[in-house]
């Protein structure tokens, strides 16, 4: 009997795939073949569509942001971020160990200078020497105080009346720690220093002293 069906003859044609598949093997050259003689359905459904990746939305990880403080929920606490990430990328020039308190961040490149290259220092960083205005800063200094054993400068100079300092932008000091009987220096000591302990003394400007940054 001869078969000449549509599907038959397929198959037939089938046969005569190349050699490579031949050779390899009868059965899977038939294979093959079954497969391309299959009918082919029509109007076969889309597949669905991948749903596309959702872009980042304002809500940033809760890792370095949430350290520093900042929310980012609005373009103009993005501006604020960008600020932040500026002022950590100086103190990454200092090379030295960072502490954030409120809004702050101290840090320490652990040399010690006078007074006025101190200053230069923070001020090349953008910044400033650090001046706390509470307990809270003046423990974070207090902490490099300690680890590097050395007394660092603060950021007050005194005014035009002796024993009363003021911030380096001239204001008056709202917060003080001086150690009892200080100031003494009556106007022969501009600058102030923090001991170990965490009290102030009023002291010489050109002295060596642990440099440190408020940002």
């Amino acid at each position: 009997m001869i078969v000449s069906s549509p599907r038959f003859r397929c198959l037939q044609d089938s046969l005569q795939l190349p050699k490579m598949f031949r050779q390899g093997s009868f059965v899977l050259t038939l294979v093959v073949g079954m497969v391309a003689c299959l009918p082919q359905p029509q109007n076969l459904p889309k597949s669905p569509e991948v749903a596309a990746i959702p872009k980042p939305n304002a809500k940033a990880p809760q890792g370095i942001v949430k350290k520093i403080g900042v929310k980012v929920n609005n373009p103009a606490s993005l501006q604020d971020l960008e600020r932040r990430i500026s002022k950590l990328e100086a103190v990454m020039k200092l090379e030295g160990r960072i502490k954030v308190v409120g809004n702050k961040m101290i840090a320490t490149s652990g040399k010690e200078m006078d007074f006025a290259a101190s200053n230069s220092t923070c001020s090349g960083v953008g910044g400033q020497i650090v001046a706390p205005m509470n307990e809270a800063e003046n423990a974070a200094v207090l902490h490099f105080v300690k680890i590097f054993n050395r007394y660092p400068y603060i950021g007050l100079r005194e005014g035009v009346v002796p024993g009363k300092f003021n911030y380096m932008n001239g204001a008056p000091a709202v917060y003080t720690r001086w150690n009892k009987g200080e100031p003494s220096g009556k106007g022969t000591e501009g600058c102030v220093e923090m001991y170990t302990d965490g009290q102030w003394n009023d002291k010489a400007c050109n002295q060596n002293r642990l440099t440190i940054c408020e940002l």
